[in-house]
């Protein structure tokens, strides 16, 4: 299965991410508390609306309410993200592909802690990213083969200490077997030149940030 994420992070491009959610073939739709308000104004309804609620406007709580749509309710005080307890409600629901939209903006406190969500659902074998106009964003524990990516700029940041034994295959800037650690900007902006492209490494965890353009 397929799910959607909208969270109430920003959005910027609407037809961007109509595109992406009428071509996304998404099995479940599901908002964290106020990016119920994005997909207000995507004109998208929602399988359900997860949360302690205090972010959703009026309104839009109105609208969809008069739409069915089912409302989970969470206490304000509470120890998980309204994004986090959407995506275990999407783990439950049997999804095994998940998208994350409205997971950045102006709170970087939020879009660090989604960063690490991602590391949470590829624990669990679970293949997601967090899309915005600019660019895509997943998290890897283990080999990767990219098919789809000819001409991305791609940086590959270590989320632990380090990551050891990288090769890269059918990049600009080739790894041979080489650590990427914690604290250093080698990964930032390569370049994906084939149209397989390969990344191996022994152990460690890995975000890819996809970019187009430079």
């Amino acid at each position: 299965m397929k799910g959607l994420l909208i969270a109430n992070g920003e959005i910027g491009d609407s037809i961007f991410y109509t595109d992406l959610i009428e071509n996304g073939n998404f099995d479940v739709i599901i908002c964290a508390d106020g990016g119920a308000n994005n997909a207000f104004k995507l004109k998208i309804s929602p399988d359900f609306i997860v949360g302690d609620l205090d972010s959703i406007d009026e309104n839009v709580k109105i609208h969809f309410e008069d739409e069915k749509v089912e409302f989970i309710k969470f206490p304000p005080k509470k120890d998980e993200t309204d994004a986090e307890l959407a995506l275990e409600y999407l783990v439950k629901s049997g999804c095994n592909r998940i998208v994350m939209i409205g997971c950045t903006g102006k709170r970087i406190d939020h879009t660090l802690a989604n960063i690490h969500l991602l590391y949470e659902l590829a624990k669990k074998n679970i293949e997601a990213n967090i899309v915005d106009e600019y660019n895509s964003m997943e998290v890897i524990l283990e080999n990767k083969v990219l098919t789809d990516k000819k001409g991305y700029t791609i940086s590959l940041i270590p989320l632990s200490e380090c990551v050891k034994k990288i090769t890269l295959q059918g990049f600009y800037y080739h790894l041979n077997e080489q650590d990427l650690h914690m604290g250093s900007s080698r990964g930032i902006s390569n370049v994906v030149t084939d149209e397989i492209a390969k990344i191996k490494f022994e152990s460690g965890k890995l975000l890819l940030v996809f970019s187009q353009g430079s």
